[in-house]
């Protein structure tokens, strides 16, 4: 009887002391995600300022040009046709 009793104490023990673990890991990943959000939302809320300053923006060694999310879906659903090779249908 003993013995059961050592087991099971010593057994809840280690599952109380693996769980905190868990618990502590996990708020450590909740942390981070959080941070990592405000840095998107920092990074998110710059390009939109230096979009209405000017229409261009710079990443490093690349630059690209601001656009209007209207404007840029409208040039995505009709492209300019010189840009693109339409190939015969009997090449298909």
């Amino acid at each position: 009887m003993i013995k059961f009793l050592l087991g099971f104490l010593s057994s809840t023990l280690v599952c109380t002391v693996f769980y905190k673990y868990m618990l502590d890991q996990d708020y450590v990943i909740m942390l981070q995600q959080n941070d990592l959000l405000q840095i998107q939302q920092e990074m998110i809320l710059g390009i939109q300022l230096d979009c209405m300053e000017r229409n261009w923006i710079t990443f490093e060694d690349e630059i690209f040009i601001c656009m209007h999310v209207n404007k840029m879906f409208q040039q995505l659903s009709e492209p300019p046709s010189r840009n693109f090779i339409f190939p015969d249908e009997n090449q298909a």
